[in-house]
């Protein structure tokens, strides 16, 4: 009877976890693999999918120099810094900051949510019988991943995350 009751018990703690703490996925986060069935994995894993750098032209001007002479035009302007992120929040965006930190040496102007207008004055120069579109802004990366909330070893949902920020000022002459 002893011997029943025992294979008994040990039959129900193998059954308990197997249907608590079942083995059903596997991350990869860097080269760490994770395993899902772990009991102690609670909280967020964050995940870098991609990155796009563009422009942000925020002052734009067409400059035309009639005569046979060079000739240039100086203008005031001004530019946003700024840092904006997913609603997922400053944990979110600084993992995907140090990615991009990581992957192309790029870094906000600013701190999380954040910003700041910059004025200066800028000249372009425009060649003799030329029209010239003046541009002037700033350098905007935006870049994104996604999210997985864990808990006790069970994912429990996905999300997207990303964040959006300025890197450097954008000036260009372009001939028009």
């Amino acid at each position: 009877m002893k011997k029943v009751l025992q294979i008994t018990l040990i039959a129900c703690a193998i059954l308990l976890a197997v249907l608590v703490l079942p083995v059903t996925a596997f991350a990869d986060n860097g080269g760490v693999t994770i395993l899902g069935g772990d009991p102690g994995m609670n909280g967020e894993q964050y995940y870098y999918t991609g990155t796009n750098f563009n422009v942000s032209a925020e002052f734009t001007h067409l400059a035309r120099n009639e005569t046979s002479l060079p000739s240039s035009v100086t203008y005031s302007v001004s530019r946003t810094k700024s840092f904006d992120a997913s609603v997922s929040g400053q944990a979110s965006a600084s993992f995907l900051v140090k990615k991009v930190q990581l992957y192309f040496s790029v870094s906000p102007e600013v701190g999380y949510g954040e910003s700041e207008s910059v004025s200066l004055s800028i000249t372009w120069n425009i060649p003799a019988n030329s029209t010239i579109l003046c541009k002037y802004g700033s350098c905007v990366v935006h870049t994104y991943g996604y999210g997985e909330h864990w808990f006790y070893g069970r994912l429990m949902s996905t999300y997207d995350i990303s964040a959006d920020y300025t890197y450097d000022s954008y000036s260009e002459a372009i001939p028009y």
